[in-house]
């Protein structure tokens, strides 16, 4: 790294300064405590309130220079976000979204104050992620007011409509997958123009059918068949559930490759030549992040596409694995200016937008370098001292400043991924994966004036074979919950667990033993043996 470097080093940011509502340390990490104190202030920084068509609306835009709420970035922070306001805070910007919804069932792509809006048409995926949306919220406030109506019509009905509009006017008959424009996997800058007609489809434009748009979609139909179940519509959910699996079917045989060990960036329907690059060879580091969490992935090819993105980052020297594309497409091949070079934009910049929720995947699925690489990203955050949008070769940001899609990625990636925390209205799920690390975090649940808070130490013993864990936890939310743990901790094998003064049974013969917790508050001691 050059040595006019002038970003902050990690002994430079103070601690103090800062107040937020959700609180998490680790020992000994720095660079991961300093993204709880980051991450939250941009999503409240961004966090705005307007009136769109005479109605108040809160909403949080994309960041500093994105004066839009913008569906798919706001559904990023939703996991979030549905911690720290009330329901009408969370709900008003997806009604707003639905109240301008067209006859066909189409959304808009933005909106902002003095009733302005927009779309990038050549996306196919802001219907998909207001579905997305309204599920995230409705794990915290319930689902009753998707019962309401909106226009004589239920909300839950308009965001089948909105579904429904992608099958009847975005569907490729020949793969049975939806369309989209040719873009670097989950963008929306064509290769096509060098103005702004790149982001837009235009008569003559290359259509495609990938792995990102149709992640999503699968994602979005499995949410809504579960939101028509809650609501006791049986026939609706199974209608959803048979073309979920038409889509899940019809990725599986057209996308995943095989030799290459992750899913194809896309598939071009116009037969668009590509001269000296081998577009299949290209990891579309997002798409597969989708995949996953949507559960498109098996286990096998998510183990597979973790091991490519870790080989490619290394290979091509990036400081995190948030590479986007890699390798790029060459220099020149996407027109205009924004990306008309390699490592550009979103021609292989660095996202930590979806960065962040790869390695929340890798985390759920119990990769071993999970915790590594949330520390490289936010180390490279530390250093920015901010969260971009993107980020060059080097870890340099770019882009918009304070960018939310980036924050609450990295947030999720240390609250679902590091700490654990699975919390829905039926039930909290705690999977520390603290190891040998001490730490604690305290969350709360605004809408439901709720909070959860856990205290997970490392009792150093004196005896080398056995390793000592306590766990406090606290909460006074109505759900469930459970505790989940790992029966080992590196060569350390689980050999006793007393909640409460009380020896419980366990089955170390499993990957985690679960511990259902009957009250409110308590504490979990874990003895670990070395064979």
């Amino acid at each position: 790294m050059a040595t006019n470097d002038t970003r902050l080093t990690v002994t430079e940011f103070d601690f103090d300064e800062v107040k937020t509502k959700i609180v998490w340390f680790i020992e000994g990490e720095k660079e991961i405590n300093y993204c709880a104190l980051l991450s939250e202030s941009i999503l409240e920084g961004n966090y705005k309130k307007f009136y769109f068509d005479n109605e108040e609306i809160y909403g949080v835009t994309a960041g500093s220079v994105y004066p839009q709420l913008w569906i798919r970035d706001a559904s990023t922070a939703v996991p979030i976000l549905r911690h720290l306001y009330k329901n009408n805070e969370l709900v008003s910007w997806i009604i707003a979204h639905l109240s301008i919804q067209s006859d066909k069932g189409e959304l808009q792509d933005w909106i902002m104050e003095n009733n302005k809006t927009g779309k990038n048409t050549t996306e196919s995926d802001q219907e998909t992620s207001l579905i997305i949306a309204a599920y995230d919220v409705s794990k915290t406030i319930g689902y009753t007011w998707l019962n309401k109506k909106l226009n004589a019509k239920l909300i839950l009905s308009r965001l089948e409509d909105a579904l429904e509009f992608l099958f009847l006017h975005k569907l490729d008959k020949e793969h049975g997958l939806i369309k989209s424009g040719h873009t670097a996997d989950w963008g929306d800058v064509s290769n096509e123009y060098f103005d702004e007609r790149a982001v837009d489809l235009q008569p003559n434009s290359t259509e495609v059918v990938g792995i990102y748009t149709n992640s999503l979609v699968y994602s979005a139909i499995t949410k809504l068949s579960y939101m028509f179940s809650r609501a006791g519509r049986n026939k609706k959910s199974y209608y959803w559930d048979v073309k979920g699996l038409e889509i899940f079917n019809n990725i599986q045989k057209h996308l995943w490759q095989q030799s290459q060990g992750f899913f194809l960036t896309h598939i071009n329907l116009n037969s668009i030549p590509h001269t000296g690059f081998n577009e299949n060879m290209i990891f579309p580091m997002g798409g597969n992040a989708i995949a996953i969490e949507a559960g498109v992935a098996n286990s096998k090819q998510t183990q597979s596409i973790f091991k490519k993105a870790i080989s490619l980052q290394n290979y091509y020297s990036q400081s995190t694995i948030s590479g986007s594309l890699l390798p790029p497409y060459p220099n020149n091949y996407f027109k205009h200016p924004i990306m008309d070079e390699m490592y550009e934009y979103q021609n292989g910049g660095q996202w930590d937008w979806f960065g962040g929720r790869f390695v929340l995947q890798m985390f759920k699925n119990n990769n071993k370098q999970a915790f590594l690489k949330a520390k490289e990203i936010c180390k490279k955050t530390m250093l920015n001292n901010n969260m971009y949008e993107w980020d060059d070769i080097n870890g340099r940001g770019r882009g918009s400043a304070r960018y939310s899609g980036s924050s609450a990625a990295i947030s999720r990636m240390i609250i679902e991924g590091i700490f654990g925390i699975e919390w829905t209205l039926d039930k909290i799920v705690l999977t520390p994966r603290l190891t040998m690390k001490s730490g604690y975090i305290y969350i709360p649940n605004v809408a439901n004036d709720e909070f959860l808070s856990y205290e997970y130490k490392n009792l150093v013993s004196i005896n080398k074979h056995i390793l000592l864990i306590e766990l406090s936890f606290g909460s006074n939310a109505k759900a469930k919950k459970e505790v989940h743990l790992f029966t080992k901790i590196h060569d350390y094998v689980i050999s006793e667990i007393i909640f409460n003064g009380r020896i419980l049974n366990f089955n170390i013969n499993d990957l985690k033993s679960i511990v259902f917790l009957d009250t409110d508050t308590g504490v979990l001691q874990i003895t670990y043996n070395k064979p």
